[in-house]
């Protein structure tokens, strides 16, 4: 048996779709159906029957950006030096770890990708306060190996705990021959390691 479209009109009559070709058929659950992709990672999550909503963390995705150069949202109607102003204000979750490493010693323990769990991120503020409840993980954004400078610094934000700059995060403190700390930049200690 062929499938006809019907539809009921104003008037309490069924038309048929082929007598009157004014009738459109707009099927939002197909055309959702139609347009829908599963991937392999989702199609294997709901087969096994996990839930899909309201799981137990939340994923803070954390910035990665060299000095100065975070992104910034502007108008292109607004004056530029009140766009340079705020560029220079501008606090990414990056920098306001700094910051927050400056002036809370507690949070100088933790990975940059580890303050989630402890801090929570305030958008409207742009600064991390200390977390009352829940639970998040941090989510550093991948760098491809040969934006060399930026994925050297992921490197350093995986592996150094309460940088308190850029500077900070690229030094390395240590001891030489003869027992007295030194502070040596990172790009010279690799360029000593080479020889």
């Amino acid at each position: 048996m062929d499938k006809a479209s019907l539809f009921i009109c104003e008037t309490g009559a069924v038309e048929n779709e082929q007598q009157n070709p004014d009738v459109l058929n707009h099927d939002e659950v197909q055309n959702y159906a139609d347009a829908r992709y599963v991937g392999p990672a989702e199609a294997c999550w709901r087969l096994l029957g996990y839930p899909m909503q309201e799981t137990s963390h939340n994923v803070e995705r954390l910035a990665i950006h060299l000095e100065g150069e975070q992104n910034i949202m502007f108008d292109e109607e607004e004056d530029p030096q009140v766009t340079l102003d705020r560029a220079r204000l501008a606090r990414s979750t990056l920098t306001a770890w700094f910051e927050l490493n400056q002036n809370d010693p507690s949070a100088r323990g933790y990975l940059y990708k580890d303050i989630p769990k402890h801090f929570v991120w305030i958008k409207k503020d742009k600064k991390w306060s200390p977390r009352q409840k829940g639970k998040a993980i941090g989510r550093i954004y991948q760098v491809s190996p040969t934006q060399t400078e930026c994925f050297r610094l992921r490197l350093l934000l995986l592996n150094v705990p309460g940088a308190t700059s850029y500077e900070a995060l690229r030094t390395v403190r240590g001891t030489d021959e003869r027992g007295n700390e030194v502070v040596t930049p990172i790009a010279r200690l690799a360029k000593l390691q080479k020889l």
